[in-house]
Formats: C-alpha cells, sequence, structure tokens
C-alpha cells in the first residue's frame, strides 16, 4: 500500500489506528534498541498532516519523552513560481487537506506539550530543491525555528520502485550542491540564520 492508498482509506475509517500506533511504537523501540536517541518524530510523505495520526505521533512523543514533531504545513504565498513540478494531484490534495484543517492541526500541537518549528519550508518542493530556491527561501526566514526539507544525496538514482508513488525523478544532487554551497552559508550568516539540527533546538 503507498501512502496514497493509505490516505484514501484513512479518510473513509478503513485503518486501524491501533495498528498504526503499534506499529510506529515499534520503530521508535527498534531504534531505541540500538542505542540511538530519537531527535524528534515525522512520517513518511508527512501523513499525520491527518489529525488522527498526529495525535498518535504526539502521545508516543510524550511516551518516549522526544521534545519535537515535524510540523507538516508550509505556508507562504510568495513560493508560486517555484512550485515541485513533481507536486503530483494526490499530493497537492495532501496538502490541501493540511491548509483546510490547519486550525485544527495548530490546536491539536497547542493542547500537547510537545513542541514543533514555528516555520516549516520545502514540502512544495520536494524533487525540485536547489540553491535558488534555498536562497529565496533562506531570505524570507523569520525569527523562531524553521524547518528546511532536503532530500540530498551524491548520485541521482529512480527509487520509484522501491517507493511506489514516491521519488520519481527526484533531483538529489542538486539538492546536495545546494547544501554546501558557500554562496547559502555566506547568505545565512549575513540574515542571521544558524544552521542546527532537532537536537540541538533549544524549547
Amino acid at each position: 500500500m503507498n501512502h496514497k492508498d493509505f490516505l484514501l482509506r484513512l479518510w473513509v475509517g478503513k485503518i486501524n489506528l491501533d495498528e498504526v500506533e503499534n506499529e510506529f511504537e515499534a520503530q521508535i523501540r527498534r531504534i531505541l534498541d540500538y542505542n540511538l536517541s530519537v531527535s524528534h518524530l515525522d512520517t513518511h510523505q508527512h501523513l499525520h498532516i491527518h489529525p488522527g495520526i498526529l495525535r498518535i505521533v504526539i502521545k508516543l512523543a510524550k511516551r518516549f519523552n522526544i521534545r519535537w514533531i515535524r510540523y507538516p504545513l508550509e505556508i507562504n504565498p510568495n513560493y508560486g513560481e517555484f512550485y515541485s513540478p513533481f507536486l503530483r494531484l494526490d499530493t497537492f490534495a495532501k496538502f490541501s487537506f493540511g491548509l483546510i484543517n490547519r486550525s485544527k492541526i495548530e490546536n491539536i500541537f497547542s493542547l500537547s506539550g510537545v513542541s514543533r518549528p514555528d516555520y516549516l519550508f520545502g514540502m512544495y518542493h520536494a524533487g525540485s530543491m536547489n540553491y535558488a530556491i534555498f536562497k529565496k527561501m533562506l531570505l524570507q526566514i523569520r525569527p523562531g525555528l524553521t524547518e528546511i526539507i532536503f532530500h540530498p544525496a551524491t548520485k541521482n538514482e529512480d527509487f520509484s520502485e522501491e517507493f511506489p508513488g514516491s521519488f520519481r525523478g527526484f533531483d538529489w544532487v542538486s539538492q546536495f550542491n545546494a547544501l554546501i554551497s558557500p554562496m547559502a552559508k555566506e547568505l545565512a550568516a549575513s540574515n542571521n540564520v544558524n544552521f542546527i539540527s532537532f537536537k540541538d533546538a533549544t524549547l
């Protein structure tokens, strides 16, 4: 089952949320069994944009004392000219669902006691992030914690068979080059932007 099928079944009530919770908890425990720390929680294709999944993610974050959860909403009307060519109809429908339910999602977060970034960039640019887009994002970062989503690699490969419905035609190398660009580092410094990871973030 790919993420599109999962969401469709979830929206019509054909997904057992207890099974989702058990699977997610098993994955967390597997990481901890290797003595690795968990800096934050998120889901493949941002499926916790659905309030039912989000409540499970928050419940597990609190159970395992995980401080951060990805905030699965990107709201920036100035990015229209940069929308990813990989933004398929089903992906657009998922993002639209998140925006429609924005107030509910924010309310769940606010009552949870679990932290989230203030802003998120990159959901609309999956597969096509490059320096030009990264530069535009850096120039628009506001005070607070912003997560920027990248899919970097040193070689362009097609993983669509391993992950049906995902990653077809992604430009992994351009994303890698954008991240290591000296110009991006200089631009960030000149705009008082500091690069950190979730484990370094303070509440």
